[in-house]
């Protein structure tokens, strides 16, 4: 994660929620909603638990009425503070929330949910108050800026733990992972050359004016396991980390030192032994700073390897992950038109900024894959999950307006000045590529995956509203504000077939619904839905696994318009465009009695009918009348041509019905 220190301004905290506008649907893009008020508010990670809602962790100013909702702190904790929230998978309820900070200056940057169920939140604070547990690393603030680290209960109602994290200068976390059996991993940035809680050190002492440093804390988190800087003369950071299953971390960031420690240490060429036990680039590579890509041992003692990675501009690593065979990958952004690449995809730089992705042998020492990705704009590498065999799902902002779409339902029409993209990567292909955005600015993108492989993301959004499935979310900040954001992308697509905007649905009779989809599993289920007032939703059919369905609707109130939805398991959502009134089933419900006239008498025959735009075409011995079109008919001067058999035909709009005969007799007098 990165973190970025800035001025926010005084907001009223507000969550908004979807507002339907039934226009169709069936996208990808399912579920979302936006957090914050006036001032500039922020979600920067997620999680998941174990059972499938949604952690948000982010940044907020000013304390909010947060209703019955429970938590540690439900009121501010005074000056700017962040926050934890749990919400339902769909994104629609708020289940827990809690402030997070003290009296000061607080900023989160990082949450994950433990082994336990607990959930633990990281980040920078200026309050010498932040709540602490006993034992714990340090109890006490010491300057500046220090790092934190809280845990909470997994409904957020109670702090079980809580830690400084700092050293006599500024010390930043900007990741924060946990492995499962509970240990906690943090990296960041910082000024302190004395006083962090290092041990089973690969590097002791600071080597430059901002070093980077990596953590490793124990089940309860309230020892060390080993705490390390990582470094050189000049600044550095370490921005990301992922963690092996044998304990082994993977970290990436940025360095500016052209000593920054490398494994296996270079050796110097030998005339008579080539090769040799050398990391993949062991020389800094031009620019302002270079990527580093490094492995630290299970134990900490030690590097596995550690790399530069760049050409001859800024580079940065953003985030890291292993493959199914455990090959480590490195994704960033840069400006260097001759970073390495192999035969991949994207030889040269397109843009300003392009991502790039890099993957390397187990050991680290020698590149497999690489290529650039990105369009003709400035394309920012944020997030990254594994996705199949060796593709990522890499996650980001983009001013690029050439990207070509891949996929159902995607798009790569930009829609304000940055929008998020999200791709399905490997050095030799690019399988999938959308953007997703509004009017504003989407940034500062982190993404996970659900069961099913579908992307939960969030982002800083100045955006004033989105369209979601078949709702719009509104921002509730003005222009000049942002709000946190998140969203919901599940991938492929669902398209209802019938009814139509100009379908007739009929009292007692059958409703054929059909449907497509694109990309979607046969095994996901669907369900189908009415409802009268898009608020309260009634049940058709739920578990179909089907593209049909035929229903009779008989508990319908004729006249009454409906709409109708069909959702799959994953979230799509797909209504008709408008709602569907309910035709009255045509009905006769009385015909005259058998008549006998005299001749020259007049004879009356009618009936009585229900429906909706019905229409009566009357007949005699089965040949129709001409004129004879309304509900009765009247015959004046009766002669004994008029004997005989008459009925009445009954035409509506929801069917057409034939009358019992009325026997007309004539005689003379």
């Amino acid at each position: 994660m990165r973190f970025v220190w800035t001025t926010i301004y005084a907001v009223t905290f507000v969550t908004c929620v979807a507002m339907p506008v039934y226009a169709g649907g069936g996208s990808s893009l399912v579920a979302g909603r936006f957090f914050g008020g006036s001032g500039m508010d922020n979600i920067v990670d997620l999680a998941r638990t174990s059972s499938g809602d949604i952690v948000v962790c982010g940044n907020i100013t000013e304390s909010f009425d947060v209703g019955d909702t429970r938590g540690a702190y439900t009121i501010g904790l005074g000056g700017e503070d962040g926050f934890l929230a749990i919400l339902s998978s769909d994104l629609r309820t708020v289940k827990a929330f809690t402030y997070v900070g003290g009296s000061g200056k607080d900023s989160v940057v990082a949450c994950v949910v433990r082994h336990d169920g607990r959930i633990a939140i990281c980040g920078v604070t200026e309050s010498v108050d932040i709540t602490t547990t006993q034992p714990c690393i340090d109890p006490t603030y010491s300057s500046h800026r220090d790092g934190f680290l809280q845990i909470f209960s997994n409904d957020l109602r109670e702090l079980s733990y809580g830690t400084y994290i700092n050293g006599n200068g500024d010390d930043v976390p900007l990741d924060m992972q946990v492995d499962e059996a509970g240990a906690t991993y943090i990296c960041g940035r910082t000024t302190s050359i004395r006083d962090l809680p290092f041990t089973n050190s690969i590097r002791h002492e600071s080597g430059g004016s901002q070093d980077a440093f990596i953590l490793k804390l124990s089940e309860s988190a309230a020892q060390v396991t080993y705490g390390t800087y990582l470094g050189g003369a000049a600044d550095d950071a370490a921005v990301s980390i992922a963690v092996r299953e044998d304990g082994a971390l993977l970290v990436t960031g940025w360095t500016e030192s052209t000593d920054f420690p490398l494994a296996p240490k270079v050796t110097p060429p030998n005339p008579w032994s080539p090769g040799g036990d050398n990391p993949y680039d062991g020389t800094f590579n031009g620019g302002r700073r270079d990527a580093f890509f490094a492995m630290v041992g299970a134990d900490g003692s030690r590097l596995v390897f550690s790399t530069f990675f760049g050409g001859n501009e800024d580079d940065e690593g953003r985030t890291v992950g292993f493959d199914a065979q455990n090959n480590p990958f490195l994704f960033g952004t840069t400006k260097s038109t001759d970073l390495p690449v192999t035969a991949g995809r994207q030889q040269n730089i397109a843009g300003g900024i392009d991502g790039f992705i890099a993957s390397f042998s187990t050991e680290g020492k020698t590149l497999l894959t690489s290529s650039f990705f990105g369009g003709n704009g400035d394309d920012i590498v944020q997030s990254c999950a594994w996705a199949i065999g060796s593709q990522f799902y890499v996650i980001g902002s983009t001013t690029s307006r050439d990207w070509l779409s891949s996929g159902a339902g995607t798009s790569t029409t930009i829609s304000g000045l940055r929008d998020m993209f999200l791709i399905r990567v490997s050095a030799s292909q690019l399988g999938y590529v959308t953007l997703i955005g509004g009017a504003g600015l989407e940034d500062d993108v982190r993404m996970i995956l659900d069961e099913n492989g579908d992307v939960f993301a969030t982002c800083r959004s100045t955006s004033p509203r989105l369209a979601v499935g078949i709702d719009t979310v509104y921002n509730a900040g003005s222009s000049n504000s942002s709000d946190g954001l998140i969203i919901k992308w599940a991938f492929g697509t669902t398209t209802l077939l019938s009814p139509t905007a100009t379908s007739q649905i009929c009292e007692g009779q059958n409703v054929n619904f059909t449907w497509t989809t694109a990309e979607l599993s046969p095994h996901v289920h669907f369900s189908l839905e009415y409802s009268d007032d898009r608020l309260s939703w009634n049940s058709i059919a739920d578990s179909l696994t089907s593209r049909s369905h035929a229903w009779t609707p008989l508990n319908l109130d004729p006249g009454t318009s409906y709409w109708f939805r069909l959702m799959s398991s994953r979230g799509h959502v797909y209504a008709t465009s408008r709602a569907l009134r309910v035709g009255q089933q045509t009905m006769i419900t009385r015909v005259s009695e058998p008549k006998t006239a005299c001749v020259g008498e007049t004879i009356e025959v009618n009936a009585t009918a229900s429906g909706d735009d019905i229409t009566y075409q009357w007949k005699r011995n089965g040949t129709a009348i001409p004129g004879a079109a309304g509900s009765s008919y009247t015959i004046t001067q009766a002669s004994d041509t008029a004997t005989g058999s008459y009925v009445v035909e009954v035409s509506g709009r929801c069917g057409q019905v034939t009358s019992d005969p009325i026997h007309v007799r004539v005689v003379s007098a």
